[in-house]
């Protein structure tokens, strides 16, 4: 089975107090339960949600002026076109990689060598990740761009790879991915 290591827990430090994220696995149900803020999050009939995929989507976010409610807080542009790193958490277990599009079509899912990362049959939920951001994995903060494979590699096999760093991304006409254009500022 092709994995990276272990992935029992994973945390996604989202902001602490209003939307940490913790995903469990669960082999009775061969996938990962859902919690926020320490919290179980729950559908609307009370079932717990749960993914047999959890994708974690590393993205540039970027600043914007966009005000967004009365309290003055701007929305964030997230660049989801180009080349990233992506996480695939799967029966416990963590394979690295990266997502690839072309902000047209949905991303790709792909090992260094080109390969696609195997989805198990069910439900993906995406997490859309910050590049700064350090998801803990059983206990340990983890950068993105350590310890990715190239090759999709055993535990036993996994080897200290550089990933592919990001592309810089091409604007395209869709709203996804569409990056603004730099404009004067007077006086400057």
């Amino acid at each position: 089975k092709e994995a990276v290591g272990e992935a029992k827990e994973v945390i996604v430090p989202y902001p602490a107090q209003s939307s940490e994220v913790r995903w469990r696995y669960d082999p009775a149900k061969g996938a990962y339960l859902r919690w926020k803020t320490g919290e179980p999050m729950t559908d609307a009939g009370g079932k717990q949600l749960s993914a047999a995929n959890v994708i974690l989507y590393f993205a540039e976010h970027l600043d914007t002026d966009i005000v967004e409610d009365s309290n003055g807080a701007t929305s964030i542009r997230v660049v989801v076109n180009g080349l990233g790193t992506a996480w695939l958490l799967r029966d416990g277990k963590i394979l690295k990689g990266n997502w690839e599009t072309d902000g047209h079509n949905t991303p790709n899912f792909i090992f260094n060598d080109g390969r696609t990362m195997p989805l198990k049959p069910g439900n993906s939920w995406v997490e859309v990740i910050p590049l700064d951001y350090q998801p803990v994995i059983d206990g340990v903060a983890n950068d993105r761009l350590k310890g990715a494979s190239t090759s999709g590699s055993s535990p036993e096999n996994a080897k200290e790879t550089p990933e592919i760093e990001p592309k810089e991304a091409t604007p395209t006409s869709t709203p996804i991915g569409a990056k603004p254009r730099p404009t004067a500022t007077p006086g400057q």
